[in-house]
Parts: structure tokens; C-alpha cells; sequence
């Protein structure tokens, strides 16, 4: 249920940003030119890291070419928002890039946005956008959106090599209305056994488990 809810959570941000950075129209151009530097950095960084531009894929290189070549700023715009439906749905025009590549490159288009918007007045839009960006990677980087039952099972686990901290140190990082669910369900895990359909309690299991414990 975290992990679902922390995934749905990533998508928001990402979908409130769009709406962001869509009230540009009212102090920006989108025909006027700009030059996303950090973007085009950054591809030229991984086109040296493969040997050469001639060693990315085709859309990577068009991508470049797209942005040297005096890009508007709706152009800018829009490959962040292609960039970003690649790395948070895996879908549009960018969809079988590496899902980190894709989140890098979405990342420097929207810095080099920000700059635009700074250059034209429009701080406020900005830092609106950064403060979503910053909420989304913070919760992207959270160790226990990637799988909560494995990370709490395997510090479960561990209490009874006597591991204690990191039992405490994982559950305080799970919201609080979700810490009891999470340590009955992995204590149910210990407890039921490892056999082909073990499902249910096993007494056997549950001795071991409190035999090391107090051992520790």
C-alpha cells in the first residue's frame, strides 16, 4: 500500500508540475528562442562516457540536434514534458529510454526551464516548479517506496542476528499509519515457514526466530 501510494504520490508531482510550468503562456512566448546549456551538456557528458555522439541512439542524437539548433522555448518545454512521460509512465516518444537516462534528462530540462523563467520575471512560477521537483526526488529516493515488504522483512529478520538498530532505524522511516500493518505483515513472514505452501503459522519457525533472538 505505501509503495502504491508513494508511486501514485510521484505521478501527482510530476502531473502538478506540468501545470506549473503550463502558466508560462502568460509571460513567456513559446515562439521565442533559448538555449537549454545543462541539457545539452549533460548529452554531450554520456555521448563522451559512450565513446562518441555517434554511440547514442537515434533519438538521444536528434535530441541534441533539436536543442543546439536555436530551440524555442515550446519546444523546451515539450521535450521535458516527453521526457518526463518516458521516466515516471514509461509511455511517448522517449518510452524505451533507461528509466534513470530519461529521469537525468528530464531533470536538466527542467533546470534549464527554471533559468528561462528567471530570465523573464517569472521567479514565482519557478521556484513552484522546483519546490514539486524536490518533493518528487525526494520520495523517488526512498528506500522504501522500492519495495516496503522485502526492506522491513529483511530487517525483521535481522533482530534475531541482533540487529536492533536497523530494525528501528527502517521501521521510524515508514509513515506512521503504516508501521503496524508493515511489521505484523513481516513478522507473518518469519513466522509461516519456507517450504512450498507454507501459509500459515509455523510453530517451528516462530521457536527458532525466538530462540535467536534471546541469544542476541
Amino acid at each position: 500500500q505505501f509503495r502504491e501510494d508513494t508511486l501514485r504520490t510521484i505521478d501527482d508531482l510530476a502531473e502538478s508540475a506540468n501545470e506549473v510550468y503550463s502558466q508560462i503562456d502568460a509571460g513567456v512566448k513559446k515562439s521565442e528562442t533559448a538555449m537549454p546549456e545543462s541539457t545539452i551538456d549533460f548529452l554531450y557528458s554520456k555521448a563522451d562516457e559512450l565513446g562518441g555522439i555517434d554511440n547514442l541512439q537515434h533519438k538521444f542524437k536528434k535530441l541534441i540536434r533539436d536543442l543546439e539548433e536555436n530551440p524555442t522555448i515550446g519546444l523546451i518545454d515539450q521535450r521535458r514534458k516527453d521526457m518526463g512521460q518516458a521516466a515516471f509512465k514509461n509511455s511517448g516518444l522517449f518510452k524505451d529510454a533507461e528509466e534513470g537516462f530519461a529521469k537525468a534528462i528530464y531533470g536538466r530540462l527542467t533546470d534549464d526551464m527554471n533559468a528561462i523563467l528567471e530570465s523573464k520575471g517569472m521567479k514565482e512560477i519557478s521556484d513552484s516548479g522546483k519546490a514539486l521537483v524536490k518533493e518528487r526526488k525526494l520520495l523517488e529516493g526512498n528506500q522504501l517506496s522500492k519495495d516496503l515488504t522485502t526492506v522491513i522483512g529483511s530487517a525483521t529478520k535481522g533482530l534475531s542476528q541482533g540487529r536492533v538498530k536497523q530494525f528501528v532505524d527502517t521501521v521510524n522511516k515508514i509513515p506512521k499509519e503504516y508501521r503496524q500493518k508493515a511489521v505484523v505483515t513481516s513478522l507473518n513472514d518469519v513466522f509461516r515457514g519456507r517450504g512450498q505452501g507454507m501459509e500459515a503459522f509455523n510453530a517451528n519457525d516462530y521457536l527458532k526466530f525466538w530462540n535467536e533472538l534471546q541469544r542476541n
